[in-house]
């Protein structure tokens, strides 16, 4: 059944499969397909659950390379050249379901937005001596609380929307650095290289140029 916003899930180019969001019933929740021929290569049944509205997306954790996706019970990773499930974790604030993205912060950290409108946590995600996924999470709070609309981490920190109104946040603590500018339910873009934030507004359409400054 087509969820109550349909399907918005990107689809993701990985190892020469082509991975998609279908939502289907048994192993036909996310979906690999092979880029040069379109054949189905696997599928994973776990974000069959529910509805989601985030999409895969490739992550390297402890030097391995994993496709992270969430759905109504947490986030999963997977393998992507067989669809083998490397790992689950539910953060206790989830709440789904999934919209954005999570965002990597360094080689075992990643900020998780936790639902529509909920909040975010920083989850450590380390692999033990006898090779098992273990988590950590080192903060959780409502102080950013990204709906639809996605946030980006620059030096870390966080910049993103808290509902319609933008935000900075440490990455390392979770504390505000700052809330100003209404720019309603809009989208925004990092540039890394120029340390710049674009945001466009959802009343307008208009574009507004930001510093990726923590200060102000």
């Amino acid at each position: 059944p087509v969820p109550m916003w349909g399907f918005s899930s990107s689809p993701l180019v990985a190892d020469d499969r082509v991975i998609v969001h279908a939502g289907a019933d048994g192993d036909d929740g996310l979906v690999a397909f092979d880029a040069m021929t379109g054949e189905q290569v696997w599928g994973v049944a776990s974000p069959s659950k529910g509805m989601s509205y985030s999409s895969a997306q490739s992550i390297q954790l402890q030097g391995q390379g994993l496709i992270v996706f969430g759905d109504s019970d947490g986030l999963f990773a997977i393998k992507p050249v067989d669809g083998e499930i490397a790992w689950k974790y539910r953060p206790v604030g989830w709440s789904g379901p999934a919209m954005c993205q999570p965002r990597k912060v360094d080689s075992t950290t990643l900020i998780v937005p936790l639902g529509d409108g909920v909040g975010m946590a920083r989850v450590q995600v380390e692999l033990d001596e006898q090779g098992k996924w273990q988590f950590r999470e080192d903060w959780s709070n409502n102080r950013l609380k990204p709906s639809f609309n996605d946030f980006v981490v620059h030096r870390e920190h966080v910049y993103g929307f808290d509902q319609n109104i933008f935000v900075s946040l440490s990455a390392a603590t979770g504390q505000r650095n700052w809330k100003r500018g209404r720019y309603g339910f809009g989208q925004v873009v990092l540039l890394p290289e120029t340390d710049q934030i674009i945001v466009v507004t959802e009343q307008e359409g208009d574009l507004v140029l930001l510093a990726a400054d923590p200060e102000r």
